[in-house]
């Protein structure tokens, strides 16, 4: 048997009737080890008994006030069942993002065939963050062997990215009228200060929180800029 426990923040040691099955993270480490990992434990044969299991699990929180099994299902079943549930789930996400690379590889290609047309890069590049950011969400970026500090700074810069290159191909797909298009243009280009900002941010603190803090008061109230413009246009 298996014992599938979810999303658990942040680390863990998971006890099965008092023994040791499993341990996520380093305990007391000042980084976070797995908050959005999900678990799943192999149960030792001949552990489980019929009506008299005890499933225990310490965990260690990095995020005050965030604690546990927090996200997904918590189930026990054959070790076949379990894992393949969980490669099923997972490669539905990954045959997405597969669609979206070929597609950013396509609209690549076009420009590198015509370099004038730029909207081409800049939707490709759209894709491409877009990619990497949905990507950083799954359980698939584990297989990197990078440390999760590493992943979320890496998918905290992808999201800066995103809607500044949206725009960035809706204003070389479109020629702007002179007047109030042009003056939107040029406030949405001195926008641009923001996202560079919140990447210089991420790139300077070791602090997550800082870069959850710098999503949510600083770039994502930038992005109100774009979406002015882009309805603008």
């Amino acid at each position: 048997p298996a014992l599938r426990l979810g999303q658990t923040s942040d680390r863990d040691r998971t006890y099965f009737t008092g023994q040791l099955i499993g341990m996520t993270g380093q305990w007391d480490s000042p980084r976070p080890q797995g908050y959005d990992r999900l678990r799943i434990y192999e149960v030792p044969a001949g552990l489980l008994r019929p009506g008299r299991n005890v499933i225990h699990v310490q965990v260690q929180a990095y995020f005050a006030g965030e604690y546990g099994i927090y996200r997904d299902e918590i189930a026990l079943g054959s070790s076949q069942a379990v894992w393949r549930d969980y490669y099923l789930e997972n490669t539905g996400q990954a045959f997405a993002l597969i669609a979206y690379l070929t597609f950013g590889l396509y609209f690549l290609l076009f420009f590198f065939r015509r370099r004038h047309d730029l909207e081409n890069l800049f939707f490709a590049l759209f894709l491409f963050a877009l990619v990497a950011y949905s990507f950083l969400a799954t359980q698939f970026k584990y297989i990197l062997g990078f440390e999760l500090y590493e992943l979320k700074r890496a998918q905290t810069i992808s999201l800066f990215l995103t809607v500044p290159l949206f725009y960035q191909f809706l204003r070389s797909y479109y020629s702007l009228p002179e007047g109030w298009a042009k003056i939107w243009d040029r406030v949405a280009l001195a926008g641009h200060a923001v996202p560079r900002a919140g990447v210089i941010i991420v790139r300077a603190s070791e602090s997550t929180e800082t870069w959850q803090a710098t999503v949510n008061s600083l770039v994502q109230p930038g992005w109100l800029i774009y979406i002015a413009a882009i309805l603008f246009i």
